[in-house]
């Protein structure tokens, strides 16, 4: 499997890491602008995998053509957001930047699944569909996974238990309109109020970071992405949260099972909001 990582900053580098750990690819891309970092970041990441006795050869570069072939194409590129800035104030940056990027995958990809990773999520799953003319079911938004992911810390924190003893999803919007469901500590379920309450905690969670560190978060969004790589390779039916296409022509946070044919699985909680919310930022970019 052939991996190629569009934008090879913190959260790109980290996912490539990743996935050499995990030997999920035996050929990584890393395509970026800033090429000598890129390339110093490439060369690292290669003795990384010769240490770890793995044979998973990383190549970087400014242009596109490294990822010709690729199976799955990552798109971590884009300005992240900064204190006091919300997703929406890098709608139209981001846009322009995840477009391009789009359109040189459907040049030297057109057979890959892409996968967005950058910001307002679902709007920019909606640029990558539309600027690359892939069908809907071979473009996701991975954001899901890390929302749950900080919902269950959340859940383990509050009852002092072990991350894997705690369930919980999130749907949804990327942003304010997500939606917590099927919380449950150690096979309790979690009552309405203390849901609703973990769910705020959840939701503020990318914001605490940006606060503490000045920029977003980029070890757990990494993790995302090796864990949906994972799923794109083993088509053995595991089902995650990702940002999906539905009927409507829009995507929005969903469960999706991944395996031979890829299945968007029916909305398990109301979504009526964050489908409104983000088809108004979707909207703006067909202007």
């Amino acid at each position: 499997m052939k991996i190629a990582i569009i934008g090879a900053g913190n959260v790109g580098a980290n996912a490539a890491a990743l996935l050499i750990a995990r030997n999920v690819a035996k050929k990584i891309a890393l395509v970026d602008i800033a090429k000598n970092p890129t390339l110093g970041k490439a060369l690292d990441l290669n003795h990384m995998a010769a240490l770890l006795e793995n044979d998973t050869k990383i190549k970087a570069s400014d242009e596109y053509k490294i990822i010709k072939n690729a199976d799955i194409c990552v798109i971590t590129a884009g300005v992240p957001r900064k204190v006091g800035q919300s997703r929406a104030d890098l709608l139209a940056t981001n846009a322009s930047i995840i477009k391009h990027a789009s359109k040189q995958i459907a040049k030297y990809a057109p057979k890959s699944v892409i996968v967005v990773v950058s910001n307002p999520l679902d709007a920019m799953t909606f640029c990558a569909h539309s600027a690359s003319g892939f069908e809907r079911g071979k473009v996701f938004g991975m954001a899901g996974e890390l929302d749950s992911a900080r919902l269950r810390f959340e859940i383990a924190k509050h009852f002092g238990l072990k991350n894997s003893e705690c369930k919980g999803q999130i749907y949804g919007e990327h942003g304010e309109n997500m939606s917590a469901a099927n919380l449950y500590a150690k096979g309790q379920k979690i009552s309405q109020n203390l849901a609703c309450e973990l769910e705020n905690l959840a939701k503020e969670s990318g914001a605490r970071i940006i606060s503490l560190l000045g920029s977003s978060a980029y070890f757990a969004p990494a993790a995302g992405i090796l864990k949906i790589c994972e799923a794109l390779k083993a088509k053995n039916g595991k089902v995650l949260v990702c940002s999906a296409f539905d009927e409507s022509g829009y995507p929005c946070g969903r469960a999706v099972k991944f395996g031979k044919k890829i299945k968007i699985l029916a909305d398990i909680c109301e979504l009526k909001t964050a489908k409104e919310a983000i088809k108004k930022d979707c909207d703006l970019l067909k202007i």
